[in-house]
C-alpha cells in the first residue's frame, strides 16, 4: 500500500436499511367528524343500528305475540298511532281532549276483549300495561303490552281480533308471531279478523 494512502473501508456484516413503509396515519378531529356520520350511515345499512320504530300507517295497528319465559307465557305487544285510536281525523291533544285519551287507554288496557285465544288453549291475561309516552311524539301513538297465561299452550292455534269492534278507526292489524318455534306473520281485516298460527317461514 502507497505510503500516505488512507486505509480501505472496512467491510461490515450490518444488514442495509430496510426501506420505510407507509406511515399510519390517524385521522385527527376534523377528519373523524366528517367519517363519523358516514359510518353510522353504514351501520343504520347493515342492521347494526337499532332504529325507532316506525309509526303505524293510518287505520293500522302493530301486534306480535311470542313466548314468554315460564311455560305457557305469551307476551303480546300492540302499537298503533292516537288518531286511529282515537277514530279521529287528527289526534287531538291530552290538554284538549283528554277523556278521548282516557278511553282509549282504559280500551287497550283490556286485553281479553281485544285478542281471544283459541278456547281449548284455556288463556287468561295475566298482566297489562298501557305506554302512553308516545304521545308525546310528532306523530302521537299510544302502545300496550300483555302476558297471558294458557293452560293448554300446545292447543292454541289462533287468535281472533276484537280490535275492529273496540277501535272504529282501525282498519287493519299486522301480526307478527313466534310461538315455541312456530313463525309466521299475517294482515287482518274487518273480513278477517282470525290469525291461525301455521309458520309461513
Amino acid at each position: 500500500m502507497p505510503c500516505g494512502s488512507p486505509p480501505p473501508p472496512r467491510r461490515t456484516n450490518a444488514p442495509a436499511p430496510k426501506k420505510a413503509g407507509p406511515s399510519l396515519r390517524i385521522p385527527g378531529i376534523p377528519a373523524l367528524a366528517q367519517v363519523l356520520p358516514r359510518l353510522g350511515g353504514l351501520l343504520a345499512l347493515t342492521g347494526v343500528a337499532v332504529a325507532t320504530a316506525p309509526v303505524p300507517a293510518p287505520g293500522t295497528a302493530v301486534m306480535t305475540l311470542s313466548s314468554g319465559g315460564q311455560e305457557g307465557a305469551i307476551e303480546v305487544s300492540l302499537r298503533a298511532s292516537a288518531a286511529t285510536l282515537s277514530g279521529l281525523a287528527q289526534a287531538p291533544s291530552a290538554a284538549r281532549e283528554p277523556a278521548a285519551w282516557q278511553r282509549a287507554a282504559e280500551a287497550m288496557a283490556n286485553g281479553s276483549v281485544l285478542l281471544r285465544f283459541s278456547a281449548q288453549a284455556d288463556c287468561h291475561l295475566a298482566a297489562a300495561r298501557v305506554d302512553r309516552g308516545g304521545l308525546t311524539d310528532a306523530i302521537p301513538t299510544l302502545a300496550a303490552t300483555y302476558r297471558f297465561a294458557c293452560a293448554h299452550p300446545e292447543q292454541l292455534d289462533s287468535a281472533a281480533m276484537g280490535l275492529f269492534a273496540v277501535f272504529s278507526g282501525i282498519r287493519r292489524v299486522l301480526v307478527r308471531y313466534d310461538l315455541a318455534g312456530v313463525r309466521g306473520e299475517d294482515a287482518l281485516n274487518l273480513g278477517r279478523p282470525v290469525v291461525s298460527f301455521v309458520p309461513l317461514y
